[in-house]
């Protein structure tokens, strides 16, 4: 079964804690957990496909920025990181999402082989 509580405590502890993101920081906690647990959910025998868990991830980390542009086009508000537009943000996100969904991946994939010797 997969939990929540980690982004959950994430986003109440962050803004206990001192950090102030905007009201939006409790999303840009939760929504990424969301995603994952959807796209494992979605398929739960991935053990097979090294690139979906990746691909799930780099969807994850997209959503941050991509609230971010929802919110400046429909309520106005300014983000440092659109000052540029959407589209680095973005493409970073997906990339940076990928490549760490990929290491995770293989270095789940690496224990598993190692476990089993």
């Amino acid at each position: 079964m997969v939990r929540h509580d980690r982004g959950a405590s994430a986003a109440v502890a962050a803004p206990a804690l001192g950090a102030d993101h905007g009201p939006l920081m409790p999303l840009f906690y939760l929504l990424p957990g969301l995603v994952v647990d959807l796209g494992y959910r979605l398929r739960p025998g991935v053990h097979g496909l090294v690139l979906y868990l990746p691909f799930v991830a780099a969807i994850a980390w997209t959503s941050k920025p991509v609230v971010r542009v929802i919110a400046n086009l429909t309520t106005g508000m300014q983000f440092g990181s659109l000052r540029s537009g959407p589209v680095y943000p973005i493409l970073t996100h997906l990339l940076f999402g990928f490549v760490g969904g990929l290491a995770a991946v293989l270095l789940w994939r690496m224990t598993e082989r190692a476990a089993e010797r």
